[in-house]
C-alpha cells in the first residue's frame, strides 16, 4: 500500500494521516522528504517516542545494516554517514537496498 499523505503518527501497528488509518504489520519502503527530513513530523515522533538516537548534527546513529531502532531500517538521506556520498543517488539506493535485505533474510531465518 502507498500512502501519499503526511504520516501524522504511527503507533503500534497502525498507520495515521489526516485522513486514514492504515494497519501494517512490516513497512518495506518508504521514501519521499523534503530538504529538512529531520524535521518531519514522524521523524520528530520516532525520536521522542522511541529513543531514536541521533548525532550532533541531526543525523541518525544506525548500524551498519542500516537499522536506526529494531526492526526500522533507513536509506537515502538518513543512510548518509554510513553510506558515504553517494547515499542519496541510486548507487547509494541499491547499496542500502542490498544492506536491508541481508538484514531482513536473517530476521526471516530467525523467525522460522
Amino acid at each position: 500500500m502507498c500512502i501519499k499523505t503526511p504520516i501524522t503518527q504511527i503507533s503500534d501497528g497502525l498507520i495515521n494521516t489526516e485522513n486514514d488509518s492504515v494497519p501494517y504489520q512490516q513497512i518495506m519502503v518508504a521514501t519521499g522528504f523534503e530538504q529538512d527530513f529531520m524535521s518531519q513530523p514522524l521523524i520528530k515522533q520516532l525520536i521522542q517516542n522511541y529513543d531514536a538516537p541521533i548525532k550532533r548534527m541531526y543525523y541518525p546513529v544506525i548500524s551498519e545494516k542500516l537499522e536506526w531502532i529494531p526492526n526500522l531500517y533507513v536509506a537515502g538521506c538518513f543512510a548518509d554517514l554510513e553510506l558515504g556520498p553517494f547515499g542519496r543517488n541510486v548507487m547509494g539506493g541499491r547499496k542500502a537496498a542490498e544492506r536491508i535485505e541481508q538484514a531482513f533474510l536473517k530476521l526471516q531465518q530467525y523467525s522460522a
